[in-house]
């Protein structure tokens, strides 16, 4: 297991340090700090309950997991698949509906079929998918309605679709990372909370419009090192209590919506080599709904006073 907790820092740290580099221009705010109490999930008379953490390393220890008369429906403690160049599916899982713990793949280069998590409703820890390379697409928890911990998909290379979790109305952290070749981006339609949210390091995910019920940011917005992307909406989002970043997004020109806004902190916009047009966000800068917005890097940089004089498209830079 020490090995195991390692990985997950690992993981985990990446992403940290990836959502909160700023440098030196990044203003510290006053962050509404919420706490979370993870209370231990109790089984009811319907569950079949194992007791402890399941590891699994190997394709037959899943196998065998189906094959036990018991059916185990409740795992109390972690459920776990990590370091595996042997496991292809999980079918073996299928009867199991909480996890009283973490829920984490990671570096299992062979998954190619998650089937078998199409009953789980509730994790109450952790939830990681990363490390994959032959996993199509990550479409099969819509039964899933509560994650008591951070959401990570990282570097799940020939992934090229997220969808389902349309159960899921709050979450803490929620990290999509180094999925080059997520084309489709169509699941958490029904959240409407989350501490943070950030989507890096995309080649072909020309759009993010799935969060249309997305109204509370308690800390920030990343979206970054996107290549492809063109569009971002959120439709319902009134709050961000930190930032909003949206840096090196190759061929985004703009194409973004807060249309239901009523404050956000602050909009950084970084490094989009082909950003001229601030329109489509410049009535809610000029309203002090976005409070401060700080532009480098891109081809046209914006100021809050060029917005005021009314100069928010600049085609011929």
């Amino acid at each position: 297991m020490i090995k195991l907790k390692s990985t997950y820092i690992i993981i985990s740290s990446l992403f940290l340090i990836a959502c909160q580099s700023r440098n030196e221009k990044e203003k510290n705010t006053e962050a509404i700090k919420v706490e979370y109490v993870k209370k231990k999930l109790q089984p009811t008379s319907d569950d079949i309950v194992y007791s402890g953490d399941l590891v699994f390393e190997k394709q037959i220890q899943i196998d065998n997991f189906l094959k036990n008369e018991k059916k185990y429906s409740f795992i109390d403690g972690s459920l776990t698949i990590v370091q595996s160049d042997n496991v292809t599916n999980l079918d073996g899982l299928i009867n199991i509906k909480k996890i009283n713990g973490d829920f984490m793949i990671s570096v299992v280069p062979k998954l190619e079929n998650i089937e078998g998590l199409k009953n789980i409703e509730i994790i109450n820890g952790e939830f990681t998918i990363s490390g994959t390379k032959v996993l199509n697409k990550i479409k099969v928890f819509s039964n899933l309605r509560e994650i008591g911990g951070t959401i990570v998909f990282g570097n799940n290379y020939g992934l090229k679709e997220i969808s389902s979790f349309d159960q899921l109305k709050e979450a803490k952290e929620l990290y999509i990372s180094g999925c080059s070749d997520l084309e489709v981006l169509d699941g958490f339609n029904n959240l409407e909370k989350v501490d943070k949210l950030s989507i890096f390091s995309t080649r072909n995910l020309k759009e993010i419009v799935n969060f249309k019920k997305l109204n509370l940011v308690r800390n920030t917005i990343s979206i970054e090192h996107n290549q492809s992307l063109e569009k971002i909406a959120f439709e319902s989002l009134q709050s961000v209590n930190e930032y909003v970043a949206i840096h090196e997004n190759l061929v985004f020109n703009g194409g973004i919506s807060f249309s239901s806004l009523n404050h956000m902190q602050k909009l950084f916009v970084w490094n989009n080599k082909s950003l001229v047009n601030y329109c489509n966000f410049s009535s809610d800068v000029l309203a002090n709904k976005i409070v401060e917005i700080d532009c480098s890097g891109n081809k046209f940089n914006a100021t809050k006073q060029d917005l005021l004089d009314g100069n928010c498209n600049n085609e011929q830079k």
